[in-house]
């Protein structure tokens, strides 16, 4: 989707105003053919753990038009502790390879969803809870996973569709991922 970049560069704006957010622009290295690889990011306090949040979206910049990337939510933080944690939509792979997913309790979920991780009790707190299954049983372009490395936890949600989100989007996509880290946080 192309748009006008001053339009994605006030939308980020007004939410990052909305939320108190703090908005930084991050100009990239060119990527040639006159475009400019620039990215959004906003940063904003989580108060319940002390944490920030970031969320951020790329454009491919050139001529006054953007090319938008899919929206970005991530938390980090120390902890020792290796997780990796991976939601999926199972596929065609998952029954030639027999992967064996953690089942949450919940048929519909079960069969449309892979969760794996290296803690089940951490996965079962986050997915077996009905609010979590309803956001990703309502959005089919949603991606979340944990990865630790060199001791930082890094929690990423992705918001696969490559559009324009409206203030209110971006509003309801923060409360969701605010409120599967505090699912999280309570294991």
């Amino acid at each position: 989707m192309l748009i006008d970049y001053d339009v994605w560069k006030n939308s980020l704006l007004s939410f990052s105003n909305e939320i108190n957010g703090l908005l930084e622009f991050k100009k990239n290295p060119s990527i040639g053919y006159g475009a400019d690889f620039i990215t959004g990011v906003i940063s904003c306090e989580y108060s319940e753990f002390k944490n920030k949040i970031f969320m951020s979206q790329n454009v491919i910049s050139g001529n006054n038009e953007a090319g938008l990337s899919f929206l970005i939510f991530e938390d980090q933080f120390e902890n020792k502790n290796k997780l990796h944690l991976g939601i999926s939509q199972r596929d065609f792979f998952d029954k030639i390879f027999f992967v064996k997913p953690i089942k949450t309790g919940n048929n519909l979920f079960n069969k449309k969803f892979s969760v794996n991780s290296s803690d089940k009790a951490v996965a079962l707190n986050i997915f077996s809870d009905s609010k979590v299954q309803d956001i990703f049983l309502g959005n089919s372009l949603l991606v979340f996973n944990i990865l630790t490395k060199a001791g930082i936890k890094e929690v990423k949600m992705k918001h696969m569709g490559k559009k324009l989100y409206s203030c209110v989007e971006m509003q309801k996509a923060l409360d969701d991922f605010r409120y599967i880290l505090s699912k999280m946080f309570k294991t």
